[in-house]
């Protein structure tokens, strides 16, 4: 199922994320999960912004190497934490509030490339065989969401540089265009002139 999903929606990193949450979260039975992915913000530093989410309030962002999350990236190791802070997550619900006890963070890496982290709060236990699935099944992930970004930012430089093209043909028809009123002007000033020189011939002739 998690391999279907994979493939589904490759192309589109917003579906493919929010996909592998709902198929996470349907497998393990978890009231939240997030997927973080490092990206630069407007000041141009590289943070950890959640593109996908399940059962929060709103998206966060953690600084590189700050909270959990941020060690975990840093790191790159599976972190798993069974007796979880009360404050840490805190899930709202029409029941009121509820906390869940264990947090499971696993990063998104596939050899030496790392793109961000998994993370998965859950009101249970997760057992060893769930965990080193995940693990697995993060790599691909990792894999997949790697070729995404770079199809996406691929689809963006070719935008950028039919753009240009676009932009530098109309210069070059532009200066076409100059050249040929440089021309015409050239032209006409050479028959001016040429006309000139005639009449100043015809009064040469007639004052002798």
């Amino acid at each position: 199922m998690m391999g279907e999903v994979l493939s589904r929606s490759k192309d589109d990193i917003d579906a493919l994320t929010k996909d592998v949450l709902k198929s996470v979260v349907k497998y393990l039975d978890v009231p939240v999960a997030a997927i973080y992915i490092a990206q630069n913000n407007d000041e141009g530093e590289k943070v950890l912004n959640m593109l996908a989410h399940y059962g929060y309030s709103g998206k966060k962002t953690f600084d590189i190497g700050t909270g959990l999350v941020g060690e975990c990236f840093i790191e790159k190791k599976t972190k798993y934490i069974e007796s979880l802070p009360t404050d840490y997550l805190i899930i709202q619900s029409g029941l009121g509030e509820s906390n869940p006890s264990c947090l499971l963070i696993i990063p998104l890496k596939y050899e030496d490339i790392i793109i961000g982290v998994l993370e998965i709060g859950s009101f249970k236990s997760i057992p060893d065989y769930q965990r080193e699935f995940l693990e697995l099944f993060s790599e691909r992930l990792t894999a997949t969401i790697n070729t995404t970004l770079l199809g996406e930012q691929t689809k963006v430089l070719l935008e950028e540089s039919r753009i240009k093209e676009e932009e530098l043909k109309m210069r070059e028809e532009e200066l076409q265009q100059n050249l040929e009123e440089m021309q015409a002007i050239n032209e006409d000033r050479d028959r001016r002139t040429a006309e000139l020189e005639a009449e100043i011939e015809k009064l040469k002739k007639k004052s002798k």
